[in-house]
């Protein structure tokens, strides 16, 4: 390898590890989001909610172009380490645990480790989701069974039945004189 090549190499193997760090901080980021976002389902605030979401969107948006760039780098350092280093084939994107097994050992570590903190995250991630989908998904039903209530406290035709939802009744039979 030339010295342009090994310093070429060397920055994307540097690039590679900003990427995974700037990943690590941007999952560490949404973790607060996540527990906003729980708190305002906790205390019934749509607004906060809505905040939380929104704050979740732009974080995904940044986690979206992050990622492009680290599929951009790993196919370099896949075109310059990989089986077929230096030819015209185009493989396809290798995971990235397969790309640091093919990476010289001196940076390999490194990369592993700060890959290794950032699958953690992303697990850890992963798992409060769920668990806020749980908690929201509850959280909707308590509501739906509250509006259900007050709908057949407030009907007084009776035409709500037990579900909370509008029901047939029978026909009322019922004459008016219009006459007198």
């Amino acid at each position: 390898m030339s010295g342009s090549t090994a310093m070429n190499a060397d920055a994307e193997m540097s690039k590679l590890a900003e990427i995974l760090a700037e990943m690590t901080r941007e999952h560490q980021k949404w973790l607060v989001l996540i527990e906003q976002h729980r708190d305002a389902v906790r205390h019934a605030d749509p607004r906060g909610v809505e905040r939380a979401l929104e704050a979740q969107r732009h974080l995904m948006a940044n986690l979206a172009a992050i990622e492009q760039t680290r599929q951009e780098v790993v196919r370099a350092l896949w075109k310059r380490f990989g089986p077929d280093a230096g030819s015209a084939v185009n493989a396809p994107l290798p995971r990235l645990g397969t790309l640091l097994e093919v990476l010289p050992a001196a940076q390999r570590e490194a990369l592993k480790a700060k890959a290794q903190e950032l699958r953690g995250l992303i697990e850890r991630v992963r798992h409060e989701e769920s668990s806020l989908k749980a908690a929201t998904a509850a959280l909707s039903a308590h509501i739906e069974g509250l509006m259900r209530h007050v709908g057949r406290r407030l009907s007084h035709a009776g035409t709500y039945g037990r579900r909370g939802v509008i029901e047939a009744t029978p026909a009322l039979a019922a004459a008016v004189d219009l006459v007198r």
